[in-house]
């Protein structure tokens, strides 16, 4: 059975703001981040179950590539709380 899946408004832009740093880092790479967090989100969709919970009722997915987290609350349906991206800059020194 596949879920259906509702967005909070901050997902949509943390989505925007992961695909604009990729996009920004190497040409191309906003795509492939894009296809991963659909891949994602497919998967969750299927089973929403097969997650770890987290905190309380949350459960938190990866990405297979990228260093990007999905947060889903199951209730009645999926709610797709939040998302994240924290982008590593190492410094030489």
């Amino acid at each position: 059975m596949k879920y259906s899946l509702s967005y909070f408004g901050i997902v949509k832009a943390d989505l925007i703001e992961a695909r604009e740093w990729y996009k920004n880092q190497k040409a191309g790479l906003e795509k492939e981040f894009e296809r991963e967090v659909k891949q994602s989100i497919s998967r969750l969709q299927k089973n929403p179950l097969g997650y770890e919970i987290k905190y309380q009722n949350i459960r938190t997915a990866f990405t297979d590539v990228f260093p990007f987290a999905i947060l889903i609350n199951r209730q009645e349906k999926l709610s797709l709380l939040q998302s994240f991206v924290k982008p590593v800059t190492l410094l030489s020194e």
